[in-house]
């Protein structure tokens, strides 16, 4: 007896199924294209953003000449982080700002870092250089929040003004002349980049401190995705972050609005993620999606009209209805059933 024979919920722990009965939605071939305008993906809870970035790392890294740096900070180090933001003052926009540059930099740093593992890097004028900046930031093995803030407090000066140090700091980091050799060893090396930031809510507190964190990383998403032609920086954030940002960033509209891909998903692409994990969990041979949960089904609950029941007793998200359909065929099968009835649904959602 299998607990979650549909799968884990949780998209981390999921990569059996994701490998096999990933449904291919419009919103997962957008961001397939290399050229696509929106690096902000937004979403909900459940809804598929992790499950979503995993499949594109998967993708672009099976691909020739195209590198992927994967980031996703962990909550303590988002914490500490907090701490250091402290340099640029307690107001949105100083926040915001600086938070901006740092994050930039980070970006810039860990695409490097995969592109001198390049043998055609060697060749380039500035490797030296590069080598020493990227040992540098590379000794903290905690995670991109982690060097981030160890770079701030290296950098920063304590004794300036909030104003200067926010003038200073891309100064001191070297961005324009980092971000010259990123272009110059993607045209040397003949590679593509892609950076892709992901669970961003933990450590996550809704105030300017938070909130100008966030902020930053996107807008420095935004600054190099229209800079460096051949990276693209695309993060995935909660729908209440969004929200938050819209609140607080007086450029929201501007800057931010047209850069988003809003996950939704409808009632027949859920029905098709359920049919396709049901057509593997039950090594089903059916192609049609209505006839491969009828034949998992019983009763009251066959046919779309069936799964639509199933589905008002969830908030439309994917995770709900996984959680909801596994514990149902687990109460089937603690009474020797194959097929799932309504009572099992029913007791479930209680």
């Amino acid at each position: 007896m299998k607990a979650n024979i549909l799968g884990d919920p949780r998209a981390e722990h999921d990569k059996e199924m994701l490998g096999k009965a990933f449904l291919e939605t419009a919103d997962y071939r957008t961001l397939l294209e290399t050229s696509g305008d929106r690096c902000l993906v937004v979403g909900r809870r459940g809804t598929g953003k992790s499950a979503l970035a995993y499949k594109l790392k998967q993708h672009w890294r099976s691909a020739p000449k195209i590198k992927v740096a994967s980031l996703s900070p962990d909550e303590d180090q988002m914490i500490g982080l907090r701490g250091a933001t402290k340099y640029f003052g307690g107001d949105f926009k100083t926040l915001r700002a600086g938070s901006r540059v740092i994050w930039k930099y980070a970006f810039i740093m860990e695409a490097i870092g995969l592109l001198l593992l390049d043998y055609k890097s060697k060749k380039y004028s500035h490797y030296a250089i590069l080598k020493k900046e990227l040992d540098e930031w590379t000794e903290s093995r905690q995670g991109v929040a982690d060097r981030v803030r160890r770079k701030l407090k290296a950098v920063v000066n304590s004794e300036d003004s909030v104003e200067d140090r926010v003038g200073a700091i891309a100064g001191d980091l070297q961005i324009r002349f980092l971000e010259d050799c990123l272009i110059d060893l993607l045209g040397e090396t003949g590679n593509q980049l892609f950076v892709v930031i992901d669970r961003l809510d933990e450590g996550y507190e809704p105030d300017d401190v938070g909130v100008g964190i966030i902020d930053g990383v996107c807008q420095a998403a935004i600054d190099l995705n229209s800079h460096v032609e051949k990276m693209r920086v695309i993060v995935f954030l909660r729908d209440n972050i969004y929200r938050s940002l819209a609140l607080k960033d007086p450029d929201f509209s501007r800057n931010i609005e047209g850069q988003t891909l809003r996950l939704h998903w409808d009632e027949n692409e859920i029905f098709n993620l359920v049919a396709s994990r049901l057509r593997r969990a039950f090594s089903l041979d059916a192609e049609n999606a209505t006839r491969v949960w009828n034949r998992c089904v019983a009763k009251n609950l066959r046919n779309k009209e069936g799964f639509r029941g199933c589905l008002r007793l969830t908030l439309y998200r994917p995770r709900d209805i996984l959680i909801l359909l596994n514990q149902a065929f687990y109460n089937a099968k603690k009474q020797d059933r194959d097929v799932i009835v309504d009572e099992d649904v029913e007791s479930t959602a209680r």
